[in-house]
């Protein structure tokens, strides 16, 4: 009997743990993230993105795609007042929970920026800026 219990108890911790580990790889919300987000609004260090049916082509913006590759609409060149010129530049991203970390090209090199999502439903993604470089 007590080999019995003994054997359930491996059995459902070997499966919790298991688990555990697709939630940390496979988050639900990776899902909810792919698409095409245009941003709206920038207050302090939170970013509020809108989902779009296509992707930015004038205006800031992010596309992401599966296999964690993603297109980055922004600025072309150092200067931010306007006119802006856009480009778009490829990168990657990984999400873990709560955290997204982006890393891309812009016009001076490459950039690595990480977020706190705040909220993510099928037409909202709020960032909120945790480090760049």
């Amino acid at each position: 009997m007590r080999k019995v219990i003994f054997f359930f108890i491996v059995v459902f911790g070997l499966i919790a743990c298991s688990k555990q580990q697709e939630d940390v790889n496979q988050p639900e919300s990776a899902e909810k993230i792919i698409g095409n987000w245009i941003l709206q609004d920038i207050h302090n260090d939170t970013f509020s993105y809108n989902k779009t049916n296509v992707q930015a082509q004038d205006r800031q913006g992010i596309t992401f795609k599966n296999g964690g590759k993603l297109v980055e609409t922004k600025n072309s060149g150092f200067c931010a007042t306007p006119p802006i010129t856009y480009a778009q530049y490829d990168g990657e991203w990984i999400l873990n929970q709560k955290d997204l970390t982006i890393q891309s090209a812009f016009w001076g090199g490459k950039m690595m920026v990480k977020y706190e999502i705040l909220e993510l439903t099928k037409n909202k993604l709020s960032l909120k800026l945790i480090s760049s470089n």
